[in-house]
């Protein structure tokens, strides 16, 4: 156990040390985790967290376009894409390209090609073959909260491989995670349960006879 007067010269260094300590849990709040799960008979995707945009480059605003996932892209078989957010198929939306934000690209998440959603909400975002799609003007404080859904549809019909991970990294260090869900199975009812249920029938009203 250090003296008491050895404290003060150890404070530097813990001041040192608590900084570091909130930097680290500030640069490990700023990413982006999408999910994806069957609900209800559909497929949903949703965003969340935030991105730091320093360090990404200029971007480029374009128009905006109908919301899509591509598991697998066509022409690049070890990488994946994803735009969600609101539909906009006649392009009068304005979004932010990055277009060398992406250090590591988005692996493949399937084995499906390009399917365009149903109904997206929120602000845009998406990644794909070394592109960032960000809302304009995007400066990392807001909370990305982009969603899109699929009709009728099941993570088979959209190749999607359940229970895949696949990681993105920015050029500053930042991470885009997609994490695809496992559907829940529908547990059949052993065949032998509806005989069990008849016999506890019977059994009670055998009971009942004897107590009269």
């Amino acid at each position: 156990m250090k003296p008491w007067s050895a404290w003060p010269k150890a404070l530097p260094f813990l001041q040192l040390l608590s900084v570091c300590f909130v930097i680290g849990l500030s640069g490990a709040d700023a990413a982006v985790m999408v999910t994806a799960n069957e609900e209800d008979g559909n497929v949903v995707f949703r965003t969340s967290g935030s991105l730091n945009v320093a360090g990404l480059g200029t971007s480029n605003r374009v128009q905006g376009a109908t919301g899509f996932v591509a598991p697998t892209v066509t022409g690049g078989t070890t990488n994946g894409s994803f735009v969600l957010g609101p539909n906009d198929p006649v392009g009068n939306a304005k979004i932010d390209q990055y277009l060398f934000g992406v250090d590591t690209w988005l692996p493949t998440f399937g084995g499906g090609g390009l399917v365009q959603g149903d109904n997206g909400t929120g602000l845009p975002f998406g990644t794909g073959l070394g592109l960032l799609v960000l809302p304009p003007g995007y400066d990392g404080s807001t909370e990305l909260n982009a969603t899109l859904t699929f009709f009728g549809k099941t993570f088979a019909e959209l190749g999607i491989t359940p229970g895949t991970t696949a990681i993105a990294k920015l050029v500053n260090g930042e991470t885009i995670t997609l994490e695809i869900g496992v559907p829940t199975a529908v547990i059949p009812l052993p065949a032998a349960l509806p005989l069990l249920a008849t016999g506890l029938i019977g059994l009670a009203a055998v009971a009942r006879r004897r107590r009269r």
